[in-house]
Formats: structure tokens, sequence, C-alpha cells
């Protein structure tokens, strides 16, 4: 059998040259996933800074005040939808046991919970948050206790209460917590970030224009 030792050569080379080329693409591929992850971490990050302000003056509470329950909430596996629920809804109770009947009526009354403050106003939600985790904590049964934060905080009753077993006692340390861990961004950060991602969203809809316009 003759062998062609130049012919191998070539083999050689173009198998060499190939094993280059895939090598290349194969990096340049590695590179603009890694890019897109990171990209999406980003967005994702800043979306979500941008949003806690928006979401507490919603809700009626400060922004170091969200941050800290959304923390406390995660530690006690109730998800961030959850707790901004149950928050928006103990105010929409606190209304309807003015009405001096009904489900919420009687819950704030079986924890002697006032609605109101002094002057007549609905409390704000981390005041009605805090007494009512610790009047929960004096209830006899779980049953009592479950009917209440049903009555107070509608779906995500059940959860709440998870997260408010322990009273303020508890709620206050994770409060602390996410403090101390420096999970809880201030007002100038989330302001910034707020900023940002509306230039972002104006960059995109100019982008899209422009596309558009390409296409027509």
């Amino acid at each position: 059998i003759h062998f062609d030792s130049e012919k191998a050569e070539a083999v050689k080379k173009e198998v060499d040259d190939f094993s280059a080329g895939l090598q290349k693409i194969m990096v340049s591929m590695a590179g603009y996933f890694a890019f897109d992850k990171v990209k999406t971490f980003l967005d994702t990050t800043l979306l979500n800074m941008a949003q806690i302000g928006k979401t507490a003056s919603f809700i009626g509470i400060s922004t170091d005040a969200l941050q800290e329950l959304r923390y406390a909430a995660d530690q006690s596996g109730v998800s961030i939808d959850g707790l901004e629920e149950a928050l928006k809804e103990i105010q929409i109770r606190a209304v309807d046991a003015l009405s001096g009947s009904g489900g919420a009526f009687d819950a704030f009354k079986k924890v002697d919970v006032k609605p109101t403050d002094s002057l007549g106003m609905i409390r704000a939600p981390l005041d009605l948050l805090s007494e009512v985790a610790d009047k929960l904590k004096q209830l006899p049964t779980h049953a009592e206790r479950l009917w209440v934060a049903d009555s107070m905080f509608g779906d995500e009753g059940s959860k709440m209460l998870t997260m408010l077993q322990n009273g303020t006692e508890n709620l206050n340390r994770m409060r602390k917590e996410a403090r101390l861990f420096g999970v809880v961004l201030g007002d100038e950060s989330i302001a910034k970030a707020h900023q940002f991602n509306n230039a972002l969203n104006r960059m995109r809809v100019a982008s899209q224009g422009a596309s558009n316009a390409f296409v027509t």
C-alpha cells in the first residue's frame, strides 16, 4: 500500500484549520450567551429596583420598609407578589370593617385591632401589620388565627400567617437582618435606577421606531 504523505499532510491541515475555525465560533457563541445572560440579569435587576419606589408608593409604605418586608417574606416562604397583595388587602379590609358588620369587622374585633387612628383615618399598613402580628399570637387556636388572617389578608392569609406567627419581635428581627445584609437600597439608588430604566425604555422605543421606518 502506497502512503501519500503530501495528501495526508493536506488533510491534516484541513482538519487543523477546521478545528481552529470551530474553536473561534464556539468562543464567540459562548461570549454571546454569556453577554446575553448578563444583560438579562441586569435588565431584571434594574427593573426590580426601579419598581420598588412605585410599589411602595402604591401600597403606602416607605421604600425601606417594603424592602425589609420583602426579605422577611422571602425568609418565611411568602412570595413578593403575595406580600404586596396582603398589604393592599389589609387596608381594603380595614375600610370594610368600618361598616360595623361582615367578616372584616368581626376579624378586627376578634383581635381587638382598631382600623382607624385617633383622627379617624385608616391606619398605615405597617402599623396594622405589626399590631395584627402580636394579636394573632395571643389567639388560643391555629384555626382562629387562620380565620383572622384570611379575613384580613384575603387569599394570602394562610401564607402571611407563617410570616407573622412569632409576632413583631421576629418580624423586626428579619427587617434588621435585611439592613445588615445590605439588601435595602437607599432612595437615591432607587431613583437613579428608575431614571435609567426610563432612559432604556425610551431607547428601545426609538430603536423600534427606526426599525419600522427602515422596513417601510
